[in-house]
């Protein structure tokens, strides 16, 4: 095959992967984004970090718990806990995890909020509605 004839299969190829990847990215931070607003959620834990591949693709084992059923979940999150690997540091570190109500293995870990950043939200959530509350008395 001539180098023209590479080409022209090969630019739509990769512009349908490109496509295609930001597709499933954009849905996946929808479907992220509607757990959150149905703010159902448990504290999981970190289980494992390691990494595959030459690029060194890094994967985060994590584990929680919905009404007393346990699910395991592996996510590819390479900007987090990078050392994680060498140093173990990570593991045993417990972040939020909302999960869909009708689904639990439908979920995803959220590692920039851990379980005591959840409990200050609680709090300020619950001083708020009292806040309302005490106001509609009035």
């Amino acid at each position: 095959m001539t180098d023209q004839k590479v080409n022209r299969i090969l630019i739509p190829v990769v512009i349908i992967v490109v496509i295609f990847s930001i597709f499933k990215t954009i849905r996946n931070d929808k479907k992220e984004e509607q757990l959150k607003l149905e703010y159902n959620y448990v504290i999981g834990e970190i289980t494992n970090h390691y990494s595959l591949g030459l690029e060194a693709s890094y994967y985060i084992n994590f584990k929680y718990i919905v009404d007393g059923t346990e699910y395991s979940k592996s996510v590819n999150y390479s900007f987090k806990y990078a050392d994680c690997e060498r140093t173990r540091n990570c593991i045993g570190l417990k972040h939020v995890v909302y999960f869909d109500i009708d689904n639990p293995e439908s979920a995803f870990m959220d590692f920039d909020l851990t379980e005591l950043d959840m409990k200050r939200k609680n709090i300020k959530r619950k001083n708020i509605k009292e806040r309302i509350e005490k106001l509609k008395v009035e």
